[in-house]
C-alpha cells in the first residue's frame, strides 16, 4: 500500500469522528489531491463515511471508532460469532452487521458508476473502527470477489490501533495470505487497544477462543512522553507519527 493512501485513510478515519454536519464535503490533502464525500452512515450508533479520490480512482470507506477508550474496554468480550466461514469477535460482528448491507451497496454502486471510475477500494478505521474495517474487508473479498474481479477493482485494508478481530482456530492460509498482501495494520508504541482481547489460556483450551491479528504489521514509533496506558492510542498521535516518518 502506498504511503499517500495510508495518510489519506488516516485523515478520513479522523473525519468520521465528527458529526455528519461537520464533515467536509471536499477534503484537499497536503499534496493538493481532492477527495469528495460520497455518503455518511449512522445505523444504531454504528457510523461510517465514504470519500472518493477522483485523481487516483480510489474509494475510501472509513468506520468510526469509539469516543472513549473505556467503551473499548467495556465492549471487549470473549464471545465469537460465525462470519463468512471464519469466527470473529461477536460484539464487532454485531456492530458491523447493522451497517454491512448499506456499505456494500454503496461500494457496488460506486464501482458501477462510470463517472467515479473506481479501480481501488480501501477500508479503514481507528480503534473499534479498525475492527469493523477488518470485517468489511473480509466480507468484500469473501462474498463480492467476482464483482471486484470483473470490474478490475483492488480491495485493500488499513487500520490504526485496531483490536484483534478473528479467532485463530478457523483461520486458514488462504485468508492469511489475502490479508498479508492487501492489508496493513498500524500500531504506535504500547497502544494497549492493539493487545485486546487479551490472550487467555483457559478460553483457548476450554472454548477454543484465541483472537489474533492478521495482515502486514507496521509500527509507526512511540511517544516518549507517554505516561499512561492509553496515551499512544489517539488517532492524532498516529497521524503525527505518520506525517513525520513517511515520505510521500
Amino acid at each position: 500500500m502506498e504511503n499517500k493512501e495510508i495518510l489519506n485513510a488516516a485523515a478520513i478515519s479522523q473525519f468520521v469522528y465528527k458529526k455528519e454536519n461537520q464533515l467536509p464535503l471536499v477534503y484537499t490533502n497536503p499534496d493538493g489531491i481532492i477527495l469528495e464525500k460520497i455518503k455518511y452512515f449512522d445505523v444504531d450508533d454504528t457510523e461510517a463515511v465514504v470519500y472518493h479520490d477522483h485523481d487516483n480512482s480510489t474509494l475510501y470507506v472509513a468506520f468510526r471508532g469509539t469516543s472513549s477508550l473505556m467503551d473499548v474496554l467495556t465492549d471487549i468480550n470473549f464471545g465469537c460469532s460465525q462470519f463468512y466461514g471464519l469466527k470473529a469477535h461477536k460484539g464487532f460482528v454485531k456492530a458491523y452487521k447493522k451497517i454491512s448491507s448499506s456499505i456494500m451497496d454503496t461500494v457496488r454502486r460506486s464501482i458501477d458508476d462510470e463517472k467515479l471510475n473506481t479501480d481501488k477500494v480501501i477500508f479503514c478505521g481507528h480503534s473499534l473502527g479498525g475492527a469493523l474495517a477488518n470485517l468489511a474487508f473480509y466480507h468484500a473479498v469473501s462474498s463480492y470477489s467476482s464483482i471486484f474481479r470483473d470490474a478490475n477493482v483492488t480491495c485493500k485494508l488499513v487500520t490504526y490501533g485496531s483490536p484483534k478481530v478473528f479467532n485463530a482456530r478457523q483461520m486458514n492460509s488462504v485468508v492469511s495470505d489475502i490479508f498479508l498482501t492487501h492489508a496493513v495494520r498500524l500500531t504506535h508504541g504500547d497502544d494497549i487497544v492493539t493487545t485486546l482481547p487479551k490472550y487467555s489460556k483457559f478460553m483457548k483450551n476450554v472454548f477454543g477462543i484465541e483472537y489474533i491479528h492478521i495482515g502486514e504489521h507496521l509500527s509507526v514509533g512511540e511517544d516518549p512522553d507517554g505516561d499512561d496506558a492509553f496515551s499512544e492510542h489517539s488517532l492524532k498521535t498516529y497521524i503525527k507519527a505518520l506525517s513525520e516518518n513517511m515520505i510521500i
